[in-house]
């Protein structure tokens, strides 16, 4: 198994996939728009044994607010 925290645009995602393309994936990310594109990007590969969450890792438990760099909705 393998774990992603903060799977971005998925880069680390290909690299797994590319070398042993059975190996389970497992990847967390916070913002809702790379959660879309890397759901895009496993349908398009035809990646199987993916679990995507969306959601950030943290030391404590709740809900936070998630900054970006650019104003969009």
């Amino acid at each position: 198994m393998f774990i992603d925290v903060g799977f971005n645009l998925g880069q680390t995602l290909i690299k797994v996939k590319t070398v042993k393309s059975e190996q389970e994936y497992y990847g967390f990310e916070a913002n809702p728009i790379c959660f879309y594109y890397v759901n895009e990007l496993l349908r398009v590969n035809r990646y199987q044994g993916c679990l995507l969450i969306p959601a950030g890792l943290s030391n404590q438990s709740g809900l936070a607010k998630l900054f970006s760099r650019y104003s969009s909705d």
